[in-house]
Parts: C-alpha cells; sequence; structure tokens
C-alpha cells in the first residue's frame, strides 16, 4: 500500500499540491485550493488508502489511471 502513496503523491504534486512529510511520519496534504488533510505513510487500515482518495477528491484531486500493456 505504501507504493500507491508514492504513486498518489507524484499525481498531487503534478498538480500543484504541496504534501510535506511531518515530524511524526505523516504526510500532509495542501490543496492548490487551501484545503488541508493529514495522512499516515504507511496506511494499515484496508479502508485508508480509499478515504484518503475520496478526502483528496472532496478537495480537488484529480486520479490519474493508467491502463496497463497486456504482454504478450
Amino acid at each position: 500500500m505504501k507504493r500507491e502513496v508514492q504513486v498518489l503523491i507524484k499525481q498531487a504534486v503534478d498538480q500543484g499540491w504541496v504534501v510535506e512529510k511531518t515530524k511524526n511520519n505523516h504526510y500532509k496534504w495542501i490543496s492548490p485550493l487551501g484545503g488541508l488533510i493529514f495522512s499516515s505513510s504507511t496506511p494499515s487500515d484496508h479502508r485508508a488508502l480509499q478515504n484518503l482518495k475520496r478526502d483528496l477528491r472532496v478537495n480537488g484531486f484529480i486520479t490519474i489511471v493508467k491502463k496497463e500493456r497486456r504482454k504478450r
């Protein structure tokens, strides 16, 4: 799940968000619109990633989904 958080961070930065790591090993997400979200850097709850995506989306984040290429 940590890799998925890293992908979200890269997408957020590309969209103008500021993502900072706090001293307690959490992430502070600041949207271009001024919204503020805190999340764990290693979410352990099975719903944590979905909840983070929801919170980001509410604050203007656009999730980018890439299709995987088929191997022949």
